[in-house]
């Protein structure tokens, strides 16, 4: 059942990680087609479970994977929360 960002407020699925038994990940809710790309600036998860590094498909490519972009690469909140987070490790919190 979808569920409402606390920081943002957009819409997102809880699903179990493929990587940390018992944690769950936010997604996105609507899949996308992209191309791998280990420097790609985007995480998604796939139809096989793993995370993958991706990018926007260019005309020419000839493999894409479906996927849900992780909620945290597009919260518009998330990088405040990043900043806050690194300040408080400089301060000692």
């Amino acid at each position: 059942m979808p569920t409402p960002c606390r920081a943002c407020a957009v819409l997102l699925e809880w699903v179990p990680s493929p990587v940390t038994p018992g944690a769950r990940l936010p997604i996105e809710l609507a899949p996308g087609y992209w191309a791998e790309d280990p420097q790609g600036p985007l995480k998604v998860l796939t139809d096989d479970r793993r995370i993958a590094r991706v990018r926007e498909p260019l005309p020419d490519d000839q493999v894409l994977v479906r996927g849900w972009i992780l909620h945290w690469v597009t919260c518009s909140a998330a990088a405040r929360r990043r900043f806050l987070r690194r300040l408080q490790r400089k301060r000692g919190r």
